[in-house]
């Protein structure tokens, strides 16, 4: 362990919205540096853990920070297909790709990793309440049998300050399955 690490990071970010059809796509940059780094300050990367403590820096089908990173830089697109004309039912594809400095003694063969994922989710008539189920497929990820991990996911969010009308429903800020930008 190190007394103290320096982590230096950045993002760009695009999210557009089209008009009419309500569908959107995101793409996202992020790239890290570190000073002094030990497996505690490293950068994780791997799945997508919703409430986590850190800044998620997704890679679909490895565990939640499976990576850890000294320097990383990756690039994550994704995209939102409303699938009903009220908008309530979406699918989401999502693809990331990254490149590894791994933190001392965290190494693994490669420094490049990837992953797929593919999300459908639910929105409530109300606006109250939400769901989401994933599936990810990480090309890279190391598992017993060889390289390729997969992970499914179930996610609910519900605003219990629905009732409230003049309130703008907090689910508006919820960005959805494998979105990093919560």
């Amino acid at each position: 362990m190190n007394s103290s690490s320096e982590l230096f990071w950045g993002r760009a970010l695009l999210i557009y919205t089209l008009p009419d059809s309500r569908q959107s796509f995101d793409v996202n940059l992020t790239a890290g540096a570190s000073d002094h780094v030990d497996r505690f300050s490293a950068y994780r990367l791997g799945g997508n853990m919703p409430l986590t403590s850190e800044f998620p820096l997704l890679i679909p089908g490895y565990f939640d920070g499976e990576l850890s990173a000294r320097d990383f830089a990756c690039f994550n697109a994704q995209y939102t297909i409303p699938l009903d004309a009220a908008k309530r039912w979406s699918l989401n594809p999502i693809g990331s790709i990254a490149t590894v400095d791994y933190a001392p003694g965290q190494a693994q063969p490669g420094h490049f990793n990837s992953g797929a994922g593919i999300g459908l989710g639910y929105r409530s008539r109300s606006g109250a309440w939400q769901a989401l189920a994933s599936y990810g497929y990480g090309f890279e990820a190391i598992r017993s049998d060889g390289r390729g991990g997969q992970s499914i996911g179930i996610l609910l969010q519900i605003d219990l300050e629905a009732r409230h009308p003049n309130r703008p429903s907090k689910l508006d800020d919820f960005r959805g399955f494998l979105r990093e930008h919560f």
